[in-house]
């Protein structure tokens, strides 16, 4: 699902059981909850205005894209798929985290 580039402050995806891709760029959210979206493996969220992000339910997530958002800490503790991450210009050391868990680098939106 794309959403990209609309001005949405607001997004529930909550029903989206199925979802396995979710690109909501270059929005204007404050918060996204994908708890209930166990089936994504690709979650792009660039450019938003989040401050955090708990993607603890999306174990079959293999890419992830939250670059430039407010978020101060992202835990994939549990998220053992993810192979890309992009997360730059957050409030965390970005390098540190694609290092800690083995992950490849990514710069690109995806």
């Amino acid at each position: 699902m794309s959403c990209e580039e609309n001005k949405l402050t607001s997004l529930d995806v909550s029903k989206n059981t199925v979802l396995t891709d979710l690109d909501c760029n270059s929005n204007q959210l404050t918060s996204l909850d994908v708890s209930q979206n166990t089936a994504l493996t690709s979650l792009c969220c660039h450019e938003n205005q989040l401050t955090s992000l708990d993607v603890s339910q999306n174990t079959a997530l293999t890419i992830l894209g939250c670059s430039d958002n407010q978020l101060t800490n992202l835990d994939l503790s549990k998220n053992t798929a993810l192979t890309s991450l992009i997360c730059r210009n957050n409030k965390f050391d970005c390098d540190a985290l694609i290092s800690k868990y083995g992950l490849e680098y990514k710069y690109g939106l995806e």
